[in-house]
């Protein structure tokens, strides 16, 4: 019942630590459920494309990365689910960051703004 869940705390946790080879495993065993979307029980806990992508940005896979995190944003504003809309631009803005191209500069500053102005309005 947990296993999602449990797999997306592991790769926040890989993506954080930057470990590549934990994350590489990871990502193997938790893409099939890229569709998905977590909950256990009355507690939601994102799209799985979110932890997707941020395994995929530490692997250097940027173009998964950006496909995944762009679905999972395109779900939370669609449900709308504030936190996790914030959260998943805040991963955009780090892979915008570490692919560190041009346009992704001015990118991940503009993400980094919405998600200002987000947490204002939700306090």
């Amino acid at each position: 019942m947990t296993w999602l869940q449990s797999m997306a705390f592991l790769a926040d946790c890989a993506a954080d630590m930057g470990r590549d080879d934990a994350a590489a495993l990871l990502y193997e065993k938790f893409s099939p459920y890229v569709g998905r979307f977590m909950f256990v029980g009355s507690l939601d806990e994102g799209a799985v494309a979110r932890p997707l992508g941020r395994l995929a940005t530490l692997l250097g896979r940027f173009d998964d990365a950006e496909r995944h995190l762009l679905d999972a944003l395109e779900m939370h504003e669609r449900i709308p689910a504030p936190y996790w809309t914030a959260r998943t631009r805040l991963d955009l803005a780090e892979l915008f960051v570490t692919r560190q191209g041009a346009t992704d500069s001015e990118a991940a500053h503009d993400l980094l703004q919405e998600v200002e102005r987000s947490a204002e309005s939700y306090g």
